[in-house]
């Protein structure tokens, strides 16, 4: 690097681009632990329907309340937890979408007006690298905020669907 204010301005533009680069390599990453949990949900929310359909071909009289009870208990906080991790998913949650530079409408305006250099061009993306950063934080928090409380009422479901299994192993269903 030579030391001069154009080749340290593209440094610094170099430099930016990277961090961008590995927050948008973290967000997909996240879609795709989002993806995996919401198969997982999905699979015991299918699990619980199973174990219902059993006992329900099993019972020679009405469900109990109890059975009742811890299985639909459970099943809304799986489809609750479904839907925490279709909210971790980038963008669907929250409706913002990962930051990676100007918006295309913007770079059409500037790319017809002939007054815009590029080193205009430059300087405007390094102003505006904080506010893309920060973006794509608070969308990678919200996410994570989401996948946490996902996981919560996932374990929380599977309880309650031990629960109603319990009581049918215990001789609950008649």
């Amino acid at each position: 690097m030579t030391g001069s204010p154009d080749a340290l301005l593209r440094e610094m533009l170099r430099e930016a681009e990277l961090v961008l680069a590995q927050q948008l390599h973290v967000l997909d990453e996240v879609d795709d632990k989002s993806e995996q949990l919401l198969t997982l949900s999905v699979a015991v929310a299918g699990a619980g329907l199973a174990l219902f359909a059993f006992v329900a071909d099993r019972s020679r009289t009405a469900l109990p309340g109890a059975f009742l009870f811890a299985w639909a208990g459970a099943f809304i906080i799986d489809l609750l937890a479904a839907a925490s991790f279709l909210g971790a998913y980038v963008g669907v949650g929250s409706g913002k979408t990962r930051d990676i530079g100007p918006h295309p409408r913007w770079l059409a305006q500037k790319a017809n007006d002939s007054t815009w250099l590029e080193i205009d061009h430059l300087v405007s993306l390094l102003a505006n690298y904080p506010s893309y950063v920060e973006n794509n934080r608070r969308i990678m928090a919200a996410s994570r905020r989401a996948t946490v409380s996902g996981l919560v009422l996932l374990f929380m479901s599977v309880f309650a669907y031990a629960a109603a299994a319990f009581y049918v192993l215990r001789g609950g269903i008649g």
